[in-house]
């Protein structure tokens, strides 16, 4: 009896399993080619330098040397180089926005919040560590950030109180270290279509801030007065009256601010001015600055503290860019958001104004138009002084009255500047987060008469910023 039959049926393959096994291995062949193909690509293609859609400087690639390798800095270094230049980066950014967006917790009545703080707790900034002895050095190279409008009907000036004198006076602290630009962000709140910044405030920081600048108002009395403006962001206003409770009060911190000030330091309300004018286009709903609409507010504040008549935006020219999706938009990817975006109207104060404008790391300035009508997109609130830089100055030859004007900023002061193109001949802009040179020598040299310390209430709260200050201010040069 053959057995044949039954050696063959043993020897019979399993066509099932077979075909499994190939599929796997194809999958896995067509996987690893796929993956060595981009990672081949990410090496030989172009590298941007810039995100467009995160509005952000790129890492460079880093400098090698046998010390960085040995203590894995230059592998650090090149993984944070190599994530950031990832071919189709943006492209898998916009795609993880839209599944984030799930992360949102969106309320019955259309409010939704978004918790910026790693690890989700909320940790105030340190403030200020002024030691008792030690010379500054150079500082640190620091790295760089539908509504009616037209003719506005003014009201009446709110008081500006004198403020009592300050605490004493604080040591000379070393040189800022080397941090980003920020600001005290606890989170943001979108309700509708309008994004907010949550404040959390720390007074701390803010009874420093204040001494900084009465420290500094003494130094340049008799030839400069000094004014200061703190600006409440826009969730002051805007945050449901059920949900204020995620959001500490800008009006009770400005105020405490100002009520530490010395009486060398004139306070601007501009608080009033704004909370009057909030059925207004005075903030972005995209982005957490003010628009130049809101920015006149605070300047027609200042005119009334300095006694100097403000321009009439009746007779201005309006001009406008759009569409603008901020920096809110930015953070939350928020599809409401990005749906109703913002534009960024501005005013020519000065036809025939002259500027000059100095990049970080230029000591050459380049000659431009006080506004810069090239921005776009999201970087249209550039618009305003050509956004952040270590200095900027506007010359106005239709005025002849000598007055001159220096404006100490972060990105808030950048609408409000120009608006002082019609009352001073010449108007100077420092940003002092990237300034590096001594502030109170600069008063001098230049024959300043008005000095303007104008931040928003985030920025008055965090110690980088009051560091920076103090820094240029009171201690280098």
């Amino acid at each position: 009896m053959s057995t044949m039959p039954e050696e063959k049926q043993e020897k019979k393959p399993n066509t099932e399993a077979s075909l499994y096994v190939r599929a796997c291995q194809g999958a896995m062949v067509f996987l690893v080619t796929v993956l060595a193909l981009v990672g081949l690509l990410s090496l030989i293609l172009p590298k941007p330098t810039v995100s467009e859609y995160e509005k952000r400087e790129l890492a460079k690639f880093p400098a090698f040397s046998a010390k960085a390798l040995w203590s894995g800095e230059w592998l650090r270094d090149f993984e944070a180089y190599y994530a950031d230049t990832f071919p189709g980066r943006d492209g898998f950014i916009a795609v993880t926005a839209v599944l984030d967006d799930w992360k949102g917790i969106r309320g019955k009545d259309d409010i939704k919040i978004y918790n910026t703080n790693q690890g989700g707790a909320s940790q105030p900034p340190a403030p200020v560590t002024l030691p008792e002895t030690s010379a500054p050095s150079s500082p640190s190279s620091l790295p760089e950030s539908q509504s009616p409008s037209g003719g506005e009907s003014q009201t009446e000036d709110p008081s500006v109180s004198s403020q009592p004198e300050s605490s004493s006076a604080s040591s000379t602290p070393d040189a800022p270290p080397e941090v980003p630009d920020g600001y005290l962000t606890e989170g943001y709140c979108i309700v509708g279509d309008r994004g907010m910044t949550l404040f959390g405030g720390y007074r701390p920081v803010a009874d420093q801030y204040a001494d900084i600048l009465t420290r500094f108002a003494g130094k340049v009395a008799g030839q400069a007065q000094v004014y200061n403006i703190v600006v409440p962001c826009s969730g002051e206003f805007y945050l449901p009256e059920k949900y204020q409770s995620l959001s500490n009060s800008q009006k009770e911190n400005i105020e405490y601010l100002y009520s530490k000030m010395g009486p060398e330091v004139t306070t601007v309300d501009a608080y009033s001015w704004l909370a009057r004018n909030t059925e207004k286009y005075i903030y972005f709903r995209t982005d957490h600055h003010w628009t130049g609409l809101g920015a006149y507010y605070a300047y027609v504040a200042f005119c009334r503290a300095a006694e100097i008549e403000n321009v009439n935006l009746d007779h201005l020219e309006k001009r406008t860019i759009q569409p603008f999706l901020g920096t809110v938009y930015n953070a939350t990817r928020d599809p409401r958001l990005e749906q109703n975006p913002d534009f960024v109207d501005y005013w020519i104060t000065a036809p025939n104004a002259t500027a000059k404008l100095w990049l970080k790391g230029r000591s050459d300035p380049l000659e431009v138009y006080p506004w810069s009508e090239g921005s776009a997109g999201g970087n249209s609130y550039g618009v305003f002084i050509w956004a952040d830089n270590p200095l900027f100055a506007v010359h106005n030859p239709d005025l002849a009255n000598g007055r001159k004007a220096l404006v100490l900023k972060e990105s808030y002061g950048n609408a409000f500047a120009p608006w002082l193109f019609a009352n001073f001949e010449d108007v100077y802009v420092i940003d002092y987060r990237h300034y590096e040179k001594s502030v109170t020598q600069f008063v001098q040299e230049n024959g300043i008469d008005t000095v303007i310390f104008i931040n928003n209430s985030f920025a008055a709260n965090t110690g980088f910023h009051a560091q920076r200050i103090d820094y240029l201010c009171n201690q280098l040069g």
